[in-house]
């Protein structure tokens, strides 16, 4: 596996996750 195709796994993995803080908090508000 190349560097920039773990380097978009990387960026996917932090933004769907903070995708999913932000549903939480916006559930929870």
């Amino acid at each position: 596996m190349s560097a920039a195709c773990q380097r978009i796994i990387a960026i996917h993995a932090v933004a769907s996750r903070t995708a999913s803080v932000k549903l939480l908090k916006e559930a929870t508000a």
